[in-house]
């Protein structure tokens, strides 16, 4: 059995062993319940707020939950972001920002769509809430990647010194083989 790594192959097997790593650092050096944050624009004085606390009280064995309520952590519309990124745990997200990211979501923000929770779960469970899920999904793995590759770029901007309005792609690119090419590495081959 011949055994063909690439390079590719390689650094995501690096990346991870190095993910798997720091996880298993962080949480056996921890030994803590992890910590949920949720993010809201309401008050805390809010009736929401009150049924929050009650959550908290119920999951306290599991987790910690820190409560930011009048949009102190994320403002406004900004958490499903903040969620996609990974950098909150749990938000109060209008049905409309969903649907602001993901426009097929629209048709659920509809009033009166569904009659009762039993309703909302039904579909869930079905094969369009599946597709549904799996747009949501999809759309964050892009958000997420998109991220990454922004601060990716900003980072080798600031090693390479260049200032914020240099371009993206400061070399000529040709259509080579189906595929776009910088005029550096036309003739080497695509991993």
């Amino acid at each position: 059995m011949k055994l063909n790594l690439t390079r590719r192959a390689m650094l995501m097997t690096g990346a991870a062993a190095m993910l798997a790593a720091s996880l298993t650092a962080g949480r056996s050096a921890a030994q803590d319940k992890p910590t949920l944050r949720f993010s809201a624009v309401f008050s805390d004085q809010d009736i929401r707020a009150r049924m929050m606390e009650r959550f908290a009280e119920g999951v306290a064995d599991l987790a910690v939950m820190e409560m930011h309520y009048g949009g102190t952590l994320f403002g406004q519309g900004t958490e499903l972001v903040a969620l996609q990124r990974g950098n909150l745990e749990m938000g109060n997200i209008a049905p409309q920002d969903i649907a602001n990211q993901i426009p097929a979501w629209s048709i659920l923000t509809s009033a009166y769509l569904f009659r009762d929770p039993a309703h909302l779960q039904a579909f869930f469970a079905s094969d369009a809430g599946a597709e549904m899920k799996a747009m949501a999904e999809e759309n964050r793995r892009l958000k997420r990647m998109y991220a990454d590759v922004s601060m990716q770029n900003d980072l080798l901007k600031e090693a390479l010194g260049k200032s914020d309005t240099a371009s993206p792609t400061p070399w000529s690119l040709r259509e080579r083989g189906g595929e776009t090419r910088c005029q550096y590495c036309a003739g080497l081959p695509h991993l």
